[in-house]
């Protein structure tokens, strides 16, 4: 994945979410790239954990979280920060 933007999660030391474009496939690159999104998990040797840092194409991201919001694997706390926090970005 050639990443675009990285968030280290403050809470977790070597945990961090990395979005860029999909390591894998044809449209790599603008115009017609593809984004994708992944878990990091740092080893102590300076790299990451790949059978832990799964990198998803965005579209299926999205179609998981669908998915598990109509199969109703969500909390209902947990729906509510997602809208809490959607609401904000509206």
């Amino acid at each position: 994945m050639e990443v675009l933007k990285a968030l280290i999660i403050p809470n977790d030391p070597g945990y961090s979410i990395e979005w860029g474009y999909l390591t894998w496939g044809l449209q790599k690159k603008p115009p017609n790239h593809i984004i994708s999104v992944r878990n990091r998990f740092e080893i102590s040797n300076g790299g990451f954990n790949q059978a832990t840092s799964s990198e998803i194409p965005w579209h299926d991201f999205i179609l998981l979280i669908k998915e598990i919001i109509k199969h109703d694997k969500f909390s209902k706390k947990e729906l509510i920060d997602f809208i809490k926090d959607i609401v904000v970005k509206l």
